[in-house]
């Protein structure tokens, strides 16, 4: 009685664990394509942030001194050359 039970629970575990591996699938091209695009979005965007925060604080402006200087504000930027010119 007890060989058998213990036979059978082994049987029914080798069964069990093979059951799953026999069922699985290749997945379709279109889930490919997702994942792959999942995997580079989440890549650009980690990179894209610090662009963003880094570049958003500085603005370019022609000064009346003839150069360009950069600052948070185009009046910023030309506060001690004279003042934004105006085209």
């Amino acid at each position: 009685m007890l060989r058998k039970l213990i036979t059978t629970v082994a049987l029914g575990a080798i069964i069990g664990a093979a059951a799953p591996l026999a069922n699985a699938q290749p997945p379709s091209p279109q889930q490919l394509v997702r994942k792959i695009d999942q995997g580079a979005r989440r890549v650009v965007s980690n990179l894209d942030r610090p662009a963003r925060r880094s570049g958003h604080r500085r603005v370019r402006a022609r000064c009346k001194d003839g150069r360009v200087h950069l600052g948070r504000t185009r009046a910023g930027a030309c506060a001690a050359h004279g003042g934004v010119r105006n085209r």
